[in-house]
């Protein structure tokens, strides 16, 4: 919570009060500054705003005071959502009859069909032939969707039709008989609706389907998320979606910017291994259709669904191997697969002004078909050749968060219990993948090793592309893309792990990165000035490779007691020195303490309860606990093997929110929180940390990681040992912090464990083996 400490009173129950009142009301404090101001005093942060609704309000400003008071005047402005009456609306349905779609595809000898066409003739032919079978047997019904809650059906229309009689009847005819017939009818009307909406929120607890979910929570918000009409630069709102969409395109497009041809490194290495051409089997063609229409993405530019992939797999594999194929040998992309839809993003700050949002990018789906095969074999290919760095744990398979901040905390802590400081510079570059110059990467793509065919699909994959913002049913005038790997594709992110590949290289000091999110650690009393040089190293890669930084948002964390307190620079700037920073997710202090994360993760965990609570009111405790362990309980545990604090508050705090969870379904006359566990059948909170902890250490320990982690423990070979062969060897620690870590945490608890479980086949076994051993120990 913004500038609030707790305890406010130590030991007071009025503070325990005001704060349980806060989290379970999904309050957030939005005031940062201080609002009382006196001559000779600390300015003080007395004056606060707290709301539920985060989209309410925008722009809150500080202003003098009014009269002789000595508090600020704050102003800000009202997002209001005026509900209007609803009225029925008629809604078309298109039902589509799949199986006379396949039976018009399998009538084409595609192979004849496409002789002597190119490329983009035959994406043209195949795709009038697709869209026109399924528009041919698409019958579109026509139905009345009234403005009521998704579980009244027509039965409960009727009943409470029913009950609207009843009352005309006694209106007619008052008598005592009447009134009672009406009250016991209403009573049964609203038995009936609770039913119903049980029923309701039931079945969409258990849906595997999550935009549901977030479809029925945003239904119970009081301001409905959405683009407005926003701002324009002379400070007039846009009059129209339309005017919208243009100018946030006016915006996304300004990201982008011309490459310039200054001089850079142009000696490629011509006798490391190259891969030039990209092998496509119809198997592989139909595995991928597979793979993705299981994803259910949005469709692009073609409106080619997953939907329609998933129910004509077989007929349309042929046609889009041949198209494929076809792409890879003549270097040449259908228009629509260089176009993308994009759908605009709110994130924070002034709900009106374009800057605010960011952009999502919808590409055809039978592009990504494509690129998911030049991936997969791109990517074997680059590890092979050692291209990734070692240190790149971004959009790699079995890299994630958790594999960069193990080995980050891993030296961190190390270097506390040492007594040596570390300075850490974390480093952002402005717009990275919109940013990136396309020569540029075409010279680090051959300069890797991607050759001929490939690199030639590569260039005109990143050549020609073009896109258009959506804003409700409107579109914005197409833009070009001048730059960038291209947002929303499956090849994109690889491209610029590539474009990045070289940086670590150049630098002395430790690095560790996840895509375009870079940091650099040393020590500042070994070596003062390496940290510096290789800042200023970055810096004039940056400027060399077109991809700037942007200062703003690079900051320093010093770790340690006796820090010294060097300040960096880039570009003559002073960096901003913070004392807490948001790592992957992950907030780290500058004690390495975790108090901080812990309770942002809780904020966040207790405002997805409360919209559980708020929207979901007649579940069963089955469907509570389902939403929990869906929705919550990944908040909780995002990173866990990463941080642990031993401070009772902490774990308290942890245990309150599961506590608060276990409350959905139940009224002011619950059972016990232990009662309730055990209803749920779920562990305590800890017990299921420790269980996080057990699991990543034997994937660690098995190796499977491509990551080398298991340096973070030492395998203890003492023969004489009894137990199983991947026991641990003690460490010796002097604080706290290095304690906490992974390694020593779960000492005691993983060398106990029995050989048959240390040595299971698979994660799958490991973890029923363990959650057996609980159950029998417990």
């Amino acid at each position: 919570m913004t500038h609030l400490s707790w305890p406010i009173i130590p030991n007071s129950p009025y503070n325990e009060n005001i704060l349980d009142s806060i989290l379970e009301g999904n309050l957030n404090q939005l005031i940062t500054k201080p609002t009382r101001i006196r001559q000779n005093q600390a300015p003080s942060q007395t004056d606060l705003i707290f709301t539920n609704d985060l989209h309410l309000l925008t722009n809150i400003e500080y202003l003098p005071p009014l009269g002789k008071s000595d508090h600020l005047t704050i102003a800000s402005k009202l997002q209001i959502h005026v509900a209007q009456a609803k009225n029925a609306i008629i809604k078309r349905i298109n039902r589509t009859n799949y199986d006379k779609v396949r039976n018009d595809l399998a009538l084409i000898s595609w192979n004849s069909a496409f002789n002597s066409l190119n490329t983009s003739q035959m994406w043209k032919l195949f795709e009038t032939k697709l869209s026109s079978s399924v528009k041919k047997h698409t019958s579109t019904i026509k139905i009345k969707v009234l403005p009521q809650k998704p579980w009244i059906n027509h039965h409960l229309l009727k009943l409470i039709k029913q009950k609207k009689r009843i009352w005309e009847a006694y209106k007619r005819s008052p008598s005592e008989n009447k009134y009672l017939d009406h009250r016991r009818f209403s009573n049964h009307v609203v038995s009936e609706l609770k039913k119903a909406r049980k029923i309701f929120e039931d079945n969409l607890a258990k849906s595997e389907s999550s935009k549901k979910f977030y479809k029925y929570i945003r239904s119970s918000l009081s301001t409905k998320v959405g683009i407005p009409l926003l701002r324009k630069p002379d400070g007039n709102l846009c009059l129209s979606n339309k005017e919208t969409a243009d100018l946030l395109a006016d915006e996304f497009h300004s990201n982008y910017s011309l490459e310039t041809y200054g001089p850079f490194l142009k000696t490629i290495v011509s006798n490391r291994n190259s891969l030039s051409n990209i092998i496509i089997t119809e198997a592989a063609i139909k595995e991928t259709l597979k793979e993705i229409a299981k994803r259910q993405s949005a469709p692009g530019p073609d409106n080619i669904t997953c939907q329609v992939i998933n129910a004509c797999i077989e007929e349309i594999t042929t046609p889009i191997f041949c198209i494929t194929k076809s792409s890879i040998e003549d270097a040449t992309l259908p228009r629509q697969w260089l176009t993308a839809n994009v759908i605009p993003i709110y994130k924070k700050g002034d709900k009106f002004a374009p800057t605010n949002y960011r952009q999502i990018s919808l590409t055809s789906i039978i592009c990504k078909v494509l690129e998911t095969i030049i991936y997969k074999q791109m990517l074997t290919f680059l590890l092979h050749e050692k291209i990734i760095p070692d240190c790149q744990h971004g959009f790699l398979p079995g890299g994630s968060t958790i594999t960069n901040m193990l080995v980050c905390v891993n030296d961190w802590t190390l270097a506390l219990d040492s007594e040596q400081p570390r300075d850490i510079a974390y480093l952002d570059f402005s717009k990275a993948f919109d940013r990136v110059p396309k020569e540029r990467l075409l010279f680090k793509l051959q300069s890797a090793g991607i050759r001929g065919k490939l690199l030639n699909w590569i260039r005109a994959f990143l050549s020609n592309r073009t896109f258009k913002v959506r804003v409700g049913s409107d579109f914005s005038q197409i833009r070009p893309v001048q730059n960038g790997v291209p947002q929303g594709s499956i090849l994109g992110p690889l491209l610029f792990l590539v474009f990045t590949s070289d940086i670590p290289k150049l630098i002395h000091s430790n690095i560790a990165m996840f895509a375009d999110d870079i940091k650099l650690y040393s020590n500042p009393l070994k070596d003062p000035g390496q940290l510096q040089s290789d800042l200023t190293t970055i810096k004039h890669w940056s400027d060399a490779w077109l991809l700037p930084l942007n200062q703003d948002k690079c900051t320093i964390l010093r770790l340690g007691k006796d820090n010294p307190c060097v300040n960096y620079q880039i570009n003559d700037t002073t960096i901003k020195v913070v004392a807490e920073q948001v790592d992957l997710g992950i907030t780290v202090t500058s004690d390495l303490s975790w108090s901080s994360h812990i309770n942002k993760i809780c904020q966040k965990a207790n405002k997805m309860l409360y919209l559980i609570g708020k929207t979901f009111q007649h579940i069963s405790y089955r469907s509570a606990k389902k939403l929990y362990t869906t929705y919550v309980r990944p908040v909780l545990e995002f990173g866990g093997p990463v941080w642990y604090s031993s401070h009772v508050s902490d774990k308290n705090r942890l245990e309150l929110t599961q506590r608060q969870a276990t409350r959905l379904s139940f009224g002011t006359n619950r059972p016990s929180y232990e009662e309730r566990l055990r209803l749920w059948n779920l562990p305590t909170f800890d017990q299921r940390k420790k269980r996080g902890d057990m699991i990543i250490t034997f994937r660690i320990l098995h190796g499977h990681f491509p990551v080398d982690l298991q340096t973070l423990f030492t395998i203890n070979d003492d023969a004489r040992l009894r137990g199983h062969p991947l026991k641990l060897k003690k460490e010796k620690f002097k604080t706290s912090t290095r304690q906490n870590f992974l390694p020593n945490r779960i000492f005691d608890t993983w060398n106990n464990l029995p050989q048959e479980i240390v040595e299971a086949r698979t994660t799958n076994s490991f973890k029923n083996a363990y959650d057996d051993l609980n159950v029998a120990n417990n």
